[in-house]
């Protein structure tokens, strides 16, 4: 079955015995413009914090003059942190996909084509008791005024009763209830026999 997008940046397709949900990063945002430039706001911010000190090391890796660098090095090792993990977080949210794929045996999420620090997630299908889409409030304060922001987490719950994250970050409830509906759904169908493992 070819990919069809049932929901603006969620591509549900059948591929022989397996679901494939592909669910963009940048996508699960509803602000649109404002989270674009938000984050191209930090991706610069990181980009300064990291490229100003990177820059005067790079010279010197590359002629291996190790003799040139200081104790006072050290004092930029926070900002090249920072900056990284800015920089690294800006290019995952707007370039990464989500791929969520399940078999009759396994459900595995992975993150491409920037690896992602959560990892990759693998579960034995038969240790799913149940998937569904979780809301968790998030809040910050800003000059006296607290804003709330939902986050809808698609969840794994197992017969011991642990919940286990697949995907968070997404804004809209929408999307992320159908990619729990579609998940379950396809789990439902492989416990009636409708959908046969892969080797069969």
């Amino acid at each position: 079955m070819a990919d069809t997008e049932t929901i603006k940046g969620v591509r549900v397709s059948r591929e022989g015995s397996r679901l494939v949900i592909r669910w963009g990063r940048f996508g699960r945002l509803t602000s649109g413009c404002r989270a674009f430039f938000g984050e191209m706001i930090l991706f610069l911010i990181g980009l300064a914090f990291f490229g100003l000190p990177a820059r005067g090391y790079i010279g010197r890796i590359l002629q291996q003059d190790w003799s040139a660098f200081r104790w006072t090095d050290l004092f930029s090792v926070p900002f090249l942190l920072i900056g990284g993990l800015l920089v690294y977080r800006s290019l995952t949210l707007l370039f990464n996909v989500d791929v969520i794929e399940v078999t009759p045996e396994v459900l595995k999420v992975r993150s491409f084509p920037i690896p992602a620090l959560d990892g990759a997630v693998t579960v034995p299908l038969q240790s799913i008791r149940s998937v569904e889409c979780k809301v968790r409030i998030l809040s910050s304060g800003r000059s006296g005024r607290r804003t709330v922001t939902p986050d809808y987490e698609i969840v794994a719950n197992t017969p011991d009763g642990k919940n286990l994250n697949l995907l968070t970050g997404s804004t809209a409830p929408e999307p992320a209830g159908l990619v729990a509906q579609e998940i379950m759904k396809y789990i439902e169908a492989v416990r009636a026999g409708h959908v046969f493992p892969t080797g069969s």
